[in-house]
């Protein structure tokens, strides 16, 4: 109802808006105004975050929301003081029966249209997304970059990385303090649908995301809490081993799952959907092994294949590794999402590279 009532709202607010843009500026200066317009927007995303968190810290958060009521009020006060002389009124477009008719016959007539308007209409409709939290982590101007970081933590946000036990750590979990250091823009909470909040009380909100920060603090994503596993003591992070496999000319996606294993206790395991023309073969699984294990660590490297013609994936094209998951742990061969496996073990001439590749390392 709430996504109904505020999708009807903008579709009048917005065209009226518009529209009185041209009578303010009038037609003549209306591509000045449209281009203004559009550079303090794109100015205010920029610069906005940075620029609130420094105010929260500086006056908190009540005055803030105080200083931005009162920049709403000073726009209505600047549009009642204008005077209708001041305006450019232009002459409405003429309307007739039968319009919005030929709009729909010109649509229909249009098939290439019909997906994005389709796609428009679907997501305007159900893709109403409420925050949980405003940015937490940014590359700022001024800051070295580290390739593929997120970069370090926004004003107003206190960040730490927690490991397993909730001890401090260079990789675990990311974690936002609360209690005096409540970030202003944290939801309160998780309603269970009786009013009830839950999941950002404590002392820490816990993000569900695994991160490394290094020695300047600067973060990269590892992945999600429950992603990441275990391998013979090491963690590992499924989405460092899907970018590996992707960058092989035959992969077109990629999900990592763990394996249970009675030696390691777990082990890495990829399913596979290859590009048009691959074949999901021996030579092509015993290519990606090689390819794979030229760029892991050894306690990385994939233990097993297995090639797919589709990986089972949410509304939003996410994919889903727990469905995967628990094919393994079930022990289900019957399945949509089976298709066929290897493991490193099925070609023996890997191990033989292996270790040629350890002589010649301690050579």
């Amino acid at each position: 109802m709430l996504a109904f009532l505020l999708g009807t709202g903008n579709a009048i607010d917005n065209p009226v808006r518009q529209s009185f843009v041209v009578e303010i500026v009038g037609r003549e200066d209306l591509p000045n105004a449209v281009s203004l317009n559009s550079a303090t927007f794109n100015m205010a995303r920029i610069l906005g975050p940075a620029l609130a968190g420094l105010l929260i810290a500086a006056i908190d958060t009540g005055p803030v929301f105080l200083l931005n009521a009162l920049s709403f009020i000073a726009v209505i006060a600047g549009l009642l003081r204008m005077s209708a002389e001041e305006l450019h009124p232009s002459d409405p477009a003429p309307r007739g029966r039968g319009q919005l008719r030929e709009v729909l016959h010109y649509v229909r007539g249009k098939p290439e249209l019909m997906l994005p308007l389709t796609i428009v209409a679907f997501v305007a409709t159900f893709g109403l997304n409420f925050q949980l939290t405003t940015a937490l982590m940014a590359n700022t101007p001024g800051q070295p970059v580290v390739p593929g970081a997120l970069g370090r933590p926004l004003p107003g946000y206190r960040v730490r990385v927690l490991d397993l036990d909730g001890q401090p750590a260079s990789e675990g979990e990311v974690c936002l303090e609360l209690g005096a250091h409540r970030p202003a823009g944290l939801m309160q909470g998780y309603d269970d649908g009786q009013g009830n909040l839950s999941g950002a009380a404590g002392d820490l909100y816990h993000t569900g995301d695994v991160a490394f920060v290094d020695e300047q603090g600067c973060y990269t994503f590892v992945g999600r809490a429950d992603d990441v596993f275990k391998s013979s003591g090491y963690r590992i992070s499924p989405f460092e081993l899907e970018s590996v496999l992707i960058e092989h000319p035959a992969v077109a996606e990629a999900a990592v799952v763990p394996v249970p294993d009675p030696m390691r206790h777990t082990i890495p395991k990829a399913y596979v959907s290859l590009v048009a023309g691959a074949i999901p073969g021996p030579e092509t699984a015993l290519d990606i092994f090689r390819f794979t294990n030229a760029r892991l660590a050894t306690f990385k490297r994939l233990r097993g294949l297995e090639f797919v013609t589709d990986l089972p994936k949410t509304i939003s094209g996410k994919i889903r590794r727990v469905q995967l998951r628990r094919l393994e742990h079930e022990g289900i061969t019957e399945d949509p999402h089976r298709g066929r496996a290897y493991t490193q073990a099925d070609f023996p001439e890997l191990k033989g590279e292996a270790e040629r590749k350890l002589d010649q390392t301690a050579g």
